[in-house]
């Protein structure tokens, strides 16, 4: 597993990646230990990627595959991965949760927050195309957006200038 100090973090490197690039029609993230994409959809599919264009796209793992150490030595707490493709410059950031409650957005969110922070340090907003947060938890689905969720979207967005969709499915395009 490759390790990180918090400002020095390569996403991107062929370290970090676990699986082949994918330009399946349809694939699915599972939250495992690292998380994973599959073409079996199966129980446990938290997040479908639709891929209609067969663009190719880059699933990579970032908790339980990159280990990132704040400057005091602990663990960061991250989301689950990151989606690219476009030559690096579309980016989709993932959390996958399988909980009950209400709580599970504000987890989800936070994680996200935290990822795209560190992310944002090496790879500035500026320099990408499309950029989005994704939160999903197999338990809700399929969800229903409430006035405090699209509040939380926009504060999300002026906070971190991504979009974050808290929803079943990804689609690239």
């Amino acid at each position: 597993m490759p390790e990180y100090k918090i400002n020095d973090v390569d996403f991107f490197a062929e370290a970090n990646l676990t699986e082949p690039a994918r330009t399946d029609a349809e694939a699915y993230l599972i939250d495992g230990q690292p998380a994973y994409s599959t073409l079996e959809k199966g129980n446990r599919a938290e997040v479908t990627v639709k891929n209609p264009l067969g663009i190719q796209y880059q699933f990579v793992p970032i908790d339980y595959n990159i280990v990132i150490r704040r400057d005091s030595g602990e663990m960061e707490s991250t989301c689950d991965g990151m989606i690219y493709y476009g030559e690096k410059r579309n980016v989709f950031f993932v959390e996958l949760k399988d909980r009950s409650g209400k709580d599970w957005i504000s987890k989800a969110v936070d994680q996200l927050g935290k990822t795209i922070e560190i992310f944002s340090r090496k790879y500035p907003c500026s320099s990408l195309g499309k950029k989005r947060a994704y939160a999903a938890n197999r338990q809700h689905m399929p969800y229903h957006v409430s006035s405090s969720n699209r509040d939380l979207c926009d504060t999300f967005r002026n906070k971190f200038h991504y979009g974050l969709c808290i929803c079943g499915t990804i689609d690239i395009r």
